[in-house]
């Protein structure tokens, strides 16, 4: 099996939070500098599935052992920096392509680091003795939140994030 990177996360503090989000629905979060934010939908539907929540855990603290909060300012920062090197002054129409250009590139980001987050947690939470089936069944639970396509979205369609488990869990079998 392939060792995770920062599973022990040495001389990094995390801090768990509870927020009241009804519009974020069952969710967690992970901020700069390692806070995790688990919304209140999330623990009241499933609070009771320890190896859902270990999951969903895992997924955050994945975000924060790869620092992708900070990797994710860097990228937008520099993409829109380019932009304004090319071009110079960068006037209201072009900040508004630079933007709108940025935003789509920044998504792809984002669901690379989603996936990576994943599979981050995957590897933690067998590690600690939890199941994937957890992980697995948050995704289940929230296809509702996916859209037709992912294309638009900072995270991946949750079958997308089903397989990955699927092919993770394949891989520790043999």
């Amino acid at each position: 099996m392939q060792q995770s990177r920062h599973v022990d996360l040495p001389g990094r503090d995390i801090v768990l939070k509870f927020r009241a989000l009804p519009s974020a629905g069952p969710n967690a979060l992970a901020l700069p500098g390692g806070t995790l934010i688990l919304t209140d939908d999330l623990v009241t539907q499933f609070g009771n599935d320890p190896d859902l929540i270990a999951g969903v855990l895992a997924h955050e603290i994945g975000h924060v052992a790869e620092n992708h909060s900070l990797k994710q300012l860097y990228h937008s920062l520099s993409i829109y920096l380019l932009i304004a090197l090319v071009a110079g002054d960068v006037g209201p129409i072009l900040d508004s392509i630079a933007l709108e250009g940025q935003t789509v590139i920044n998504l792809s980001f984002s669901r690379r680091h989603e996936l990576d987050a994943d599979t981050y947690a995957l590897h933690l939470i067998e590690q600690a003795g939890f199941s994937s089936a957890g992980l697995q069944r948050f995704f289940e639970a929230i296809k509702s939140y996916d859209g037709k396509s992912d294309w638009r979205s900072s995270h991946p369609l949750s079958r997308d994030r089903i397989r990955n488990i699927e092919e993770f869990n394949q891989r520790l079998a043999q």
